[in-house]
């Protein structure tokens, strides 16, 4: 049996991506530019500070990267407190996976508040023994070493643990550390469903398509989707 299951938290367990989509438009808007995909991708990638010194630096917006950062933060805080919801079978998996034993953790770019705030909503916050932040550590994701540690800190061996994300990047760098690496379809910027597969080593559209009591034994490349 897995020793942990460590997840994304935007776009993976919660669906909160729309509203970092909207906070990028509304900026985009205030700064008098359109967004082109490249940079929409670029910006799914990005910490929260990285995401305001873009707009200020590169789009001119608000006097100071700091006045952009407390400007995001208060509105992304108030979705994740109010409006966002988790996404479909997220809840259940968790519990499932807890109630066999299995340690979790989440790693994700966003700061812990944001993270507090959205698992508190879903009603999981308490499953997850870890709860990290990569721009808490100074890391991204791109840094296999940020999933190493969290890793460490549950006690869990890489290596007999699944890493479960919406973003080809971070899977690339989950599956650097030695990790198993399940992708999950979210949006296109995160990674196309063909991103997806050629970076991890099984993939789902969402939580309905997972093979439970395969995931569970740790079973890859492609056997823990239902067929």
């Amino acid at each position: 049996m897995i020793d942990s299951v460590i997840f994304d938290c935007d776009g993976t367990l919660l669906d909160s991506m729309p509203a970092w989509h909207a906070l990028q438009e509304r900026f985009a808007q205030k700064a008098g530019i359109a967004l082109n995909p490249m940079q929409l991708v670029r910006l799914n990638a990005n910490t929260l500070p990285e995401t305001a010194a873009f707009f200020h630096r590169e789009c001119g917006l608000g006097g100071s990267v700091e006045e952009v950062l407390n400007d995001a933060h208060q509105i992304l805080l108030s979705e994740y407190r109010n409006n966002v919801l988790a996404r479909s079978g997220a809840v259940e998996l968790a519990r499932r996976l807890s109630g066999d034993g299995v340690k979790l953790a989440v790693a994700s770019s966003s700061p812990v508040d944001f993270l507090q705030a959205g698992l508190e909503r879903a009603g999981i916050f308490d499953l997850f023994d870890v709860v990290a932040s990569a721009e808490g550590e100074g890391r991204t994701k791109s840094d296999p070493q940020f999933s190493v540690s969290v890793a460490f800190r549950l006690g869990a061996n890489p290596a007999n643990s699944w890493c479960v994300d919406d973003s080809a990047y971070a899977l690339g760098a989950m599956a650097q550390a030695g990790f198993m690496t399940l992708g999950i379809y979210d949006s296109d910027n995160a990674g196309t469903e063909e991103d997806l597969r050629e970076a991890a080593d099984s993939f789902i559209n969402g939580f309905e398509e997972l093979d439970y009591e395969c995931f569970v034994r740790g079973w890859k490349r492609e056997s823990v989707a239902i067929r």
